[in-house]
């Protein structure tokens, strides 16, 4: 699976250097299934995914929507859900067309805010 780091375009270095991006219907269908913990450096991106369910995950994790703007690797944050626990679904967010993963509490730890940009690097 390919990785991405994100960072804020307002900041020089990534806030996130482990971002797995799940192209594929299998990488998007297991996600962090099985997971019993998601490390705050690790993360990972749905392209054209509006909503999410965590059905049969054993972890809490924050969700991100993103919208993509006119460059392909800037994402503006469009909503964030915090501590969404097993078992739950996620409404769509009708305005995003990219979904963030990340471990539990990681929106406040980066002080990832409604409005701010994201930029995405592809890792080779």
């Amino acid at each position: 699976m390919q990785q991405v780091s994100l960072r804020k375009v307002s900041e020089k270095t990534p806030f996130l250097e482990h971002c797995f991006l799940a192209k594929s219907f299998l990488h998007k269908a297991r996600g962090f299934l099985h997971k019993s913990h998601i490390g705050m450096q690790v993360g990972m991106l749905f392209p054209a995914c509006r909503s999410i369910h965590t059905l049969f995950m054993r972890c809490t994790i924050d969700v991100v929507f993103l919208k993509r703007t006119q460059d392909p690797f800037l994402f503006v944050i469009s909503s964030t859900r915090p501590c969404v626990r097993p078992w739950q679904f996620v409404c769509m967010d009708w305005h995003a067309d990219t979904t963030l993963e990340l471990a539990e509490n990681a929106i406040a730890h980066f002080d990832l805010l409604v409005g701010g940009t994201i930029c995405i690097s592809l890792k080779s």
